[in-house]
């Protein structure tokens, strides 16, 4: 696959990405509705999981098993870092910002799975840089000032760092030889980030009540974003076994320039000069990432 269908790939899971967070926007307890939605998609996973062993099964061993449950706690991690951020600072600081630097540290540690970057590809992950920053710092000007805001940047930095340390290891796990099967490791990588993100609620007080009452309130909707959100994560595992792992990370900031879209278009909401600008930066620097892989 050519460097256009990776970024089909890419296209489609950031569209899929913005539609279910377009969906679970307003959610007041995201704790107890990302424990759902991995919930979900692990349940849809199942199926897959079971046709891929009949009919193509992967390879399943120990190092697959390791890269799964290495993937499913850094996603974990993501989570947990962009969670205590949003305490600290707006969703429109911390999100773009965790997004962004998710392909700094792919690009730092992308060498220890033979992922090195290419110069050709350097302007085009600079620019998608120098938007998503100044998407942040639009965000953060306008928002109240706050006194932990610091903490909240440092916080939604370390969320891009376990995005981009996961993406490493989903890069690597896809690309053993003999691979194992994408439906199957999807499947293993959920379960074990419901084992560590149940870990991590657990000692919250009443999760068990928080969880039942997302259930009875949102249950259509959550069986439906876990859905969207584990073909969106398929989308990208394939993405991985065609395409260098820095890009593909960087590709996916085409979703924080969608989300902006998704925000002035159909839920009126007012966007700024700096956020075109930022939007313009990222959008060409992900065209350019692309082209040049191309070459």
């Amino acid at each position: 696959m050519n460097a256009f269908g990776v970024f089909g790939l890419v296209f489609l899971s950031c569209l899929l990405h913005v539609s279910w967070n377009a969906l679970s926007k307003g959610y007041e307890d995201r704790e107890a509705f990302t424990w759902m939605v991995t919930l979900t998609g692990l349940l849809f996973a199942v199926p897959c999981f079971v046709i891929s062993r009949a009919i193509s099964p992967g390879a399943l061993n120990w190092p697959v098993l390791g890269y799964a449950a290495a993937s499913g706690f850094f996603e974990s991690l993501y989570f947990i870092f962009l969670f205590w951020s949003y305490k600290h600072v707006d969703l429109a600081v911390a999100y773009p910002l965790s997004r962004g630097v998710a392909p700094v540290a792919t690009l730092i540690f992308g060498g220890w799975i033979g992922d090195t970057l290419q110069a050709a590809h350097l302007p085009g992950v600079l620019a998608v840089l120098a938007g998503v920053g100044l998407l942040s710092w639009d965000a953060l000007r306008r928002a109240p000032v706050q006194r932990s805001a610091w903490c909240g940047l440092a916080l939604a930095v370390l969320a891009g760092v376990g995005i981009g340390v996961y993406h490493l290891f989903d890069r690597a796990a896809v690309t053993l030889s003999p691979p194992p099967s994408t439906f199957e490791y999807m499947l293993l990588m959920y379960v074990f980030m419901l084992f560590f993100i149940t870990l991590w609620l657990l000692p919250m007080p009443c999760i068990g009540g928080r969880l039942a009452l997302e259930w009875r309130r949102r249950w259509r909707v959550d069986l439906l974003i876990g859905g969207i959100s584990l073909v969106a994560y398929l989308l990208i595992l394939v993405a991985f076994c065609y395409g260098h792992v820095t890009l593909v990370t960087a590709g996916r900031n085409i979703g924080i320039v969608m989300s902006l879209a998704v925000g002035a278009l159909f839920l009126r909401e007012k966007i700024s000069c700096w956020q075109v600008a930022g939007a313009l930066l990222v959008t060409a620097g992900v065209i350019g990432i692309f082209l040049a892989g191309s070459l």
